[in-house]
């Protein structure tokens, strides 16, 4: 008989998930202390094995955003010397001092880019986004603009942000996964905030017969399941699957024919 003790607790499905989405997020903050400012980084956010170690990386991203490193040894001194009747209040409580107030205005600007940082790297850890749907995120989030700005830049700097890489391999996806046409791919790209310049040359992998080819095969995999039907009532319905998918009319119309007579009725089910 087995001790219920003895068993090992496995993790649930929520909390590997979760140690996953944290490993990730350690990953691309790695990739962000490899690449100094003012470097090139797309790419870099491949390879996390060739950032430095946990430590380093802090140090170099603590860097990057303006702050040094705490000295826990300066600090002493620090209030060493803001010690005696002048560190502290009339009823003895600690008082910060008047030199202070900057370095706390200066946290405080801190602490906000340190948030702006972790939600990019949350939200990009959860799928892809392009800069625009980033910067939407931040302004929701009442992030000052300079702030966002600054960090948005290093993020595209390290390759983390890379709209013209996003938007291809969105135009592949829809077109070879879900039969989108062009026309529907470029209202996704508009609504993601994609420069139009950018979705432009994204949508320039697909050309006319690609178009065509491609609306062709998805006819004859949906005429399969109308096989029963009569004919015009098929037509119909593959014609309003192409449309909204965004094939131009005449493409739905021929795409639709040729995937009926593929069935190997070229007069199509129901036909006298």
């Amino acid at each position: 008989m087995v001790d219920a003790r003895d068993e090992v607790p496995r993790p649930s499905a929520g909390a590997a998930a979760r140690t996953g989405r944290a490993a990730t997020i350690d990953a691309l903050r790695a990739a962000i202390a490899a690449v100094p400012p003012g470097g090139s980084g797309h790419g870099a956010a491949g390879v996390p094995g060739d950032a430095p170690d946990d430590a380093a990386a802090g140090r170099s991203d603590a860097a990057a955003a303006g702050a040094a490193p705490d000295d826990p040894a300066e600090g002493g001194r620090d209030r060493a010397r803001r010690g005696g009747r002048r560190g502290r209040a009339h009823d003895g409580s600690p008082r910060a001092s008047r030199g202070a107030r900057p370095d706390r205005a200066s946290s405080a600007g801190l602490d906000v880019e340190e948030g702006a940082r972790e939600y990019l790297l949350r939200s990009l850890t959860a799928s892809a986004r392009s800069r625009k749907q980033l910067a939407d995120g931040l302004a929701a989030r009442d992030v000052p603009a300079d702030v966002a700005a600054r960090v948005l830049d290093r993020f595209t700097e390290v390759g983390l942000v890379d709209d013209p890489a996003l938007a291809r391999a969105i135009v592949r996806s829809r077109s070879q996964e879900t039969g989108a046409a062009r026309r529907r791919i470029a209202d996704e790209l508009r609504r993601k905030g994609i420069d139009p310049d950018v979705a432009a040359d994204a949508l320039a992998q697909i050309d006319d017969e690609d178009e065509r080819r491609t609306a062709l095969d998805l006819a004859r995999a949906r005429a399969r399941r109308l096989a029963g039907l009569e004919r015009d009532v098929a037509l119909r319905r593959l014609v309003g699957v192409l449309a909204r998918k965004g094939y131009p009319p005449h493409v739905c119309l021929d795409a639709a024919r040729a995937g009926l007579e593929s069935l190997g009725t070229p007069s199509g089910p129901g036909a006298a």
